[in-house]
């Protein structure tokens, strides 16, 4: 067994080893912006041919433009760009986590969002981690937010939280493969990561 200390030297180690691996939005962003490609401005070759003879036409929808013109790219667009293989923090940390139980052998393997499962017409699920276990055995974890239970008898206690759509797709994907699916999530009170089997014993 190790330390806490050293556990958590570990975990920080491996978190800024991982932080290196990412590309940031803004870093996508900015690979984007370099990869257009430049636009000089000024007039179309056609500039001072008789009207006639000119390649800009009117379509269906409107100005086509020139023809001889050189295409130019659409601008870059402004918001949030959508990387699958871009972890929020949470999610982060939880790969961090893994990466100290395989270094451990209290797993085999895993791997962060290694399996798309499609449940029906345009249905898709990707979840967050498969993980090998040494006797084996796969599950598939997804990592959620956490919220204390306010009321009842587990009161103070924390639990995921997740949107209705995520959780109804993980029942289905739970129901329909034989793999089990989990929901993770970091306790609130005592930092602990918890495992809440979706489906079958909720």
């Amino acid at each position: 067994m190790i330390s806490e200390a050293e556990y958590s030297e570990m975990l920080a180690r491996t978190l800024a080893e991982k932080a290196k691996e990412r590309v940031t939005p803004e870093q996508g962003k900015a690979l984007l912006r370099a990869s257009l490609p430049k636009i000089t401005p000024g007039k179309p070759p056609c500039h001072g041919r008789p009207k006639q003879e000119r390649c800009d036409r009117e379509g269906p929808g409107g100005f086509m433009g020139h023809a001889c013109e050189p295409k130019q790219a659409l601008p870059p667009a402004i918001g949030k760009l959508s990387d699958p293989g871009f972890k929020n923090k949470g999610e982060a940390e939880y790969d961090a986590y893994l990466d100290i139980q395989q270094k451990l052998g209290l797993i085999l393997w895993h791997k962060y969002e290694a399996v798309t499962l499609k449940l029906g017409q345009d249905c898709r699920l990707t979840l967050d981690q498969l993980v090998m276990y040494p006797d084996g055995h796969l599950e598939l974890l997804d990592t959620k937010g956490a919220k204390k239970i306010k009321t009842g008898k587990k009161a103070g206690k924390s639990t995921f939280y997740a949107e209705e759509d995520a959780v109804i797709k993980a029942r289905i994907a739970a129901g329909m493969f034989p793999i089990p699916v989990y929901f993770v999530f970091k306790d609130k009170g005592t930092g602990e990561w918890i495992k809440q089997r979706i489906g079958a014993s909720e």
